[in-house]
């Protein structure tokens, strides 16, 4: 669940970011965790461009680790979402 102060915290940061950075938290603004595969079929990126900006949400403090699911094969996946 999203905190009033995450969301608080990313209007303020939002300006500051670039546009890929703004289409992944737009997603993730709706306050609902996803997977890295959810936000990149969401985004239509290759993961190689949707990693490194997650990694840089993560370093501002933005985004974080929230829980874990599992994905179409069963596997075990890191659930993205607001900090």
């Amino acid at each position: 669940m999203v905190t009033q102060t995450s969301l608080e915290a990313y209007e303020e940061i939002k300006p500051r970011l670039g546009k890929l950075h703004q289409q992944i938290l737009g997603i993730l603004s709706d306050g609902r965790s996803r997977s890295r595969e959810e936000i990149r079929e969401a985004v239509g990126w290759g993961g190689s461009t949707l990693r490194p900006r997650i990694v840089e949400l993560k370093h501002l403090g933005v985004l974080d680790v929230v829980g874990y699911g599992k994905n179409a094969n069963g596997r075990r996946v890191e659930l993205i979402g607001l900090r």
